[in-house]
């Protein structure tokens, strides 16, 4: 996206249209999972799933104990707030250099290896908070 851009609808349909179909076809995925975020969420999204024949998994918002992704993102951000970066620019360049030489495959692999720990936590917990 270009520098500046704002994540609304009709940008996330574009996002989604450039990127979604190899991604789905690479990983012979059948369902697509994303967030609540309104963007995601706007009618115009929705038809744009139901018009292609996407079928997108419901997932509650504000869910880390069932979305691995959160924690890598917590984990990113730790990370990249201890570069403290100096601007804009500068930023960017942290967050590329620490996705790519901080963020290992064996973490991603953990993360994604502990969904059936974190399933059965918010079973026990009945949905309520869980350490994850």
């Amino acid at each position: 996206m270009p520098k500046g851009t704002t994540m609304n609808a009709d940008v996330y349909i574009s996002l989604l249209e450039s990127k979604l179909p190899q991604f789905m076809a690479i990983g012979s995925y059948e369902v697509f999972q994303q967030d609540g975020a309104p963007c995601h969420t706007a009618r115009k999204v929705s038809k744009w799933f139901k018009d292609n024949g996407i079928e997108v998994l419901e997932w509650p918002g504000q869910s880390p104990d069932m979305n691995p992704i959160e924690n890598l993102w917590r984990l990113l951000k730790i990370k990249v707030a201890q570069k403290h970066a100096k601007s804009l620019d500068d930023l960017q360049a942290i967050i590329k250099t620490v996705w790519c030489t901080e963020v290992s495959q064996e973490l991603c692999l953990n993360l994604v290896h502990s969904m059936p720990a974190r399933m059965q936590a918010v079973i026990k917990s009945k949905g309520a908070h869980t350490k994850y």
